[in-house]
C-alpha cells in the first residue's frame, strides 16, 4: 500500500523520516506491503485521485477543501 506524505523539505528526507513508519507497518500487518510516496504541495489532490497514494495523511484545511471523485 502506498503512503503519500507531503515532502516539504523534499523527497529525500521524507523517506528519511517517514520510512522507518512503513517499515513498521510491513512488519506488522501480515500479508501486506507499505512504501512512502514523497509528494508536493502541488500533488496532494492528483495523488489522491490518480491512486499514486492510497492514503494521504494531512492538515484538515487541505483534507476539507478536497472533494472526492463522484461515482
Amino acid at each position: 500500500m502506498k503512503i503519500g506524505v507531503l515532502a516539504k523539505r523534499g523527497a529525500e528526507r521524507c523517506m528519511e523520516n517517514s520510512s522507518p513508519s512503513a517499515e513498521y507497518l510491513t512488519a506488522r500487518i501480515p500479508g501486506r506491503s507499505f512504501m512512502i510516496v514523497p509528494i508536493s504541495f502541488d500533488q496532494i489532490y492528483t495523488s489522491v485521485e490518480t491512486e499514486e497514494g492510497r492514503f494521504c495523511p494531512g492538515q484538515p484545511p487541505t483534507m476539507w477543501s478536497w472533494k472526492p471523485p463522484t461515482e
